[in-house]
């Protein structure tokens, strides 16, 4: 029942074949750059599936590539195309639709001003945006009913709770939790917001 987060790093021209996972996730790109699918991604590049939902190949550029992999959950494993292709019909009869693939970029500018840029906005909690602030300034937040989310640090620093924030670190918070009050450093901040959907039970 744990949130998930870990870094993944190819190196140049490495190739992750067409797979799936049995849970939601996002990936957030970090670092260098690559292709998803038929997608060309680089630092600021957001990738949501829904569990059961093909997606794929990811193939490193030359600068090889950095990505956080993040669930709401501890579930790892995944399973590859076309072999695990007979799992996803009753998921998807259940569900009656095949799952979302979204991706969207973050605009990562040398200019940051206090802001908020919704990327993707589904009426279920999925949702991504954009948050930007000034130097010193309190970092946004989106009125989102999530069933958890993630924050990301892309550039600058943030502070919450005390703690000091850098480029790639993560704030998870839970449903229904209210986020800590973040404020960027002095240089502004961009972070990412992703949300998963609202748990109904």
């Amino acid at each position: 029942d744990h949130p998930l987060a870990f870094l993944v790093n190819g190196p140049p021209e490495y190739v992750i074949p067409p797979h799936f996972h049995t849970v939601d996730q996002y990936q957030i790109f970090v670092g260098g750059s690559a292709t998803l699918g038929k997608h060309a991604v680089a630092k600021g590049s957001v990738h949501y599936a829904d569990a059961y939902t093909p997606y794929g190949p990811i193939t490193a550029t030359q600068d090889g590539f950095n990505y956080l992999t993040l669930r709401p959950k501890s579930i790892i494993g995944y399973h590859e195309m076309p072999e695990g292709g007979p799992l996803l019909k009753p998921v998807n009869e259940a569900r009656g639709r095949r799952g979302r693939m979204l991706v969207a970029d973050i605009e990562l500018g040398t200019t940051r001003e206090t802001a908020i840029e919704t990327l993707i906005q589904e009426p279920d909690g999925i949702v991504t945006c954009h948050l930007s602030a000034a130097s010193n300034a309190a970092l946004p937040q989106p009125k989102v009913a999530h069933g958890g989310a993630y924050y990301v640090v892309l550039t600058g620093t943030i502070t919450a709770g005390g703690e000091t924030y850098p480029p790639r670190a993560c704030i998870w918070i839970d449903q229904d939790e209210a986020p800590p009050a973040m404020t960027a450093g002095p240089e502004g901040a961009s972070v990412a917001f992703m949300s998963f959907a609202r748990s109904v039970a």
